[in-house]
């Protein structure tokens, strides 16, 4: 199975990428559209295309490199102040509207793309289940713009799914809304809901193990054009 990475020299993102490379069945590739390739140490696998997301030429390059992917995953963290056009288009939404267009042209070369982005627990409904706390301090923080970017690139994304493709080929879209991250080392996870309705206060989710859900959706079927907030176990 072939891999695009998007947000593969995040923190995330590198986990994802060494998840794949990791996986039993070795016969997994990965190509990772990186702004500058020397963030990203090259190993057997992985194929390094220098761009970025937020150009449409860069992800045809990247479709394009070695070939088309069987899954895209998507790591990537709002952009402060970026606009892309008079709509006022911010980056996440911008990207997956590349996205989306690169999988329209590409569907020739795919039976079935798999999209898997990594959103976040307070973007679109499920905001009304963040804490009090939370709900707060997104009203005197950026935050708001952040979930306001995923929320479209969610909504663009899940609409792709619906298009569905050419002569009867398919995309799936995966939505993967974390809870607060953490670099601890990567846990079971359980899914709290579609909007986080059986969370807890404050639930936390290690980068190691959101990297894990979101390669093992890829391959899997389990969570096929769902959405779902992810925790790790609590104790």
């Amino acid at each position: 199975m072939h891999f695009l990475i998007l947000g593969g020299s995040g923190q995330t993102g590198s986990h994802v990428i060494a998840n794949i490379l990791q996986q039993e069945a070795n016969d997994h590739t990965v190509t990772a559209l990186i702004r500058n390739t020397s963030s990203i140490t090259s190993r057997a696998g992985l194929t390094l295309v220098q761009g970025t997301p937020s150009n449409i030429d860069d992800i045809r390059k990247a479709f394009a490199t070695p070939r088309a992917p069987d899954a895209v995953i998507i790591t990537l963290a709002h952009v402060k102040g970026a606009v892309f056009d008079e709509r006022g288009t911010t980056f996440l939404t911008h990207v997956a509207r590349n996205i989306a267009q690169a999988l329209r042209e590409s569907m020739a070369a795919a039976e079935r793309t798999k999209v898997v982005y990594m959103s976040a627990m307070g973007s679109g409904e499920s905001f009304p289940n963040l804490n009090f706390l939370m709900r707060g301090l997104v009203k005197v923080t950026p935050l708001k713009n952040q979930f306001n970017d995923h929320k479209g690139a969610e909504d663009t994304l899940l609409a792709l799914a619906r298009e569905g493709g050419n002569d009867g080929k398919k995309i799936v879209t995966t939505i993967v809304r974390p809870v607060m991250l953490t670099n601890t080392g990567a846990a079971e996870v359980e899914s709290l809901g579609e909007n986080g309705e059986k969370g807890s206060f404050m639930p936390k989710v290690s980068r190691a193990s959101v990297a894990r859900f979101m390669v093992d959706a890829a391959l899997g079927t389990e969570w096929d054009d769902k959405l779902t907030v992810i925790a790790n176990f609590s104790t």
